[in-house]
């Protein structure tokens, strides 16, 4: 009986500490190679991995840029791509609410290395 019991508490504290959520200061979590200005969306062929179109959008949906990449295969699934996303995503906002021009293919080919 002392067996069960113990092992009743302990599943307790278990779910406890699983049901615990983490905010930040609007109250909801994001991981942080998510901005809080806009998102972006990549556009690959599974039959050409080396060409992608990123496109970067602010939170009124309005596209601000467009880039495409060729030579170079994006794994998303990396946090440092997401990082150097994010930090295009901002530039390309930043310019785009200044009325400014926004190249970023010397950013872009430093930050991305081609893959073998």
């Amino acid at each position: 009986m002392k067996r069960f019991a113990f092992i009743i508490l302990l599943l307790v504290f278990t779910l406890a500490g699983f049901c615990q959520t983490y905010e930040n200061e609007k109250g909801v979590f994001s991981p942080s190679w998510v901005s809080k200005l806009g998102y972006w969306v990549i556009e690959t062929n599974i039959h050409t991995p080396e060409h992608s179109i990123i496109r970067f959008y602010d939170n009124t949906h309005v596209m601000v840029y467009q880039e495409t990449i060729t030579g170079v295969v994006l794994n998303i699934k990396k946090r440092k791509i997401k990082i150097q996303l994010k930090k295009m995503l901002e530039q390309a906002i930043e310019a785009y609410t200044h009325k400014q021009n926004f190249y970023s293919n010397t950013i872009e080919k430093n930050s991305f290395k081609k893959t073998n």
